[in-house]
């Protein structure tokens, strides 16, 4: 199933984290407008609007919850997933090979969370997974201005 957010009265901005690791820094550090979500049985996609993109690989315990009326945030959380991949730019530069980066998270034995990264930044190590979700992502709901 997808979901286009691209012609609708609504924008959707969404700060995520991997199994705790937040995407260059804290939470809502790094905020990017969602245009679009592929579902199917086995992942989820979702596309931003600076060409990023997550995919999800078999999520368990998808939940939205924590619904905050005032600025109108929604926790979206997955409790498990076979695999992580997010795929972005270097934030500032024009987009090319040059500045393309994707990382990728897979669980690995007992609590652990093995993160490798390609690109124009690298990285490769083993972070704990130890009571942490697969997925937080903050999302921001707002009318288009």
């Amino acid at each position: 199933m997808e979901y286009s957010f691209s012609n609708g009265d609504k924008i959707i901005h969404v700060s995520i984290c991997f199994w705790d690791d937040w995407n260059g820094g804290r939470p809502l550090d790094n905020v990017y407008t969602l245009t679009k979500i592929v579902t199917e049985k086995k992942f989820i996609k979702m596309y931003f609007d600076g060409n990023e993109e997550c995919v999800i690989e078999k999520p368990e315990g998808i939940e939205l919850k924590d619904f905050n009326f005032e600025n109108n945030f929604v926790k979206l959380y997955i409790k498990k997933a076979a695999s992580v991949s997010w795929k972005f730019y270097y934030y500032g530069k024009p987009q090319s090979q040059e500045t393309l980066s994707q990382t990728t998270y897979t669980p690995t034995f007992g609590n652990r969370v093995k993160v490798v990264q390609k690109g124009c930044f690298t990285r490769n190590e083993v972070i704990s997974s130890a009571n942490k979700n697969a997925v937080l992502a903050l999302l921001q709901i707002s009318d288009k201005k």
